[in-house]
């Protein structure tokens, strides 16, 4: 039967939603506020940085990641500005680590 640990972390607030996207990188997990991936060495969560998911969406929700076969990710995000009550859905592809809104 597998374990389940829990983890108290910085990073993750009591009342944020958590999401889980796999990738032939490994897992991502994501906040309202950023991605995050685990360090298992120090049992620790972390922003990610080698694909620069918190750059290229910095005040924005990522909805969902998926992950093509080429290795391309398609990034479905939302972003709200409170000055004007708008609110965006962006679809972003990042493919060898350029990217392209569609």
């Amino acid at each position: 039967m597998p374990t389940i640990n829990h983890i108290s972390d910085k990073h993750i607030k009591q009342e944020d939603e958590v999401k889980l996207f796999e990738t032939n990188n490994g897992l991502l997990f994501t906040t309202k506020r950023e991605v995050l991936v685990f360090n298992e060495s120090n049992q620790s969560f972390e922003p990610e940085k080698t694909i620069g998911f918190n750059k290229h969406f910095a005040k924005a929700e990522i909805l969902f990641i998926l992950q093509d076969n080429d290795g391309t990710y398609w990034v479905s995000a939302v972003k709200i500005h409170q000055s004007f009550l708008l609110q965006l859905h962006l679809l972003i592809i990042i493919m060898n680590g350029k990217i392209f809104p569609s």
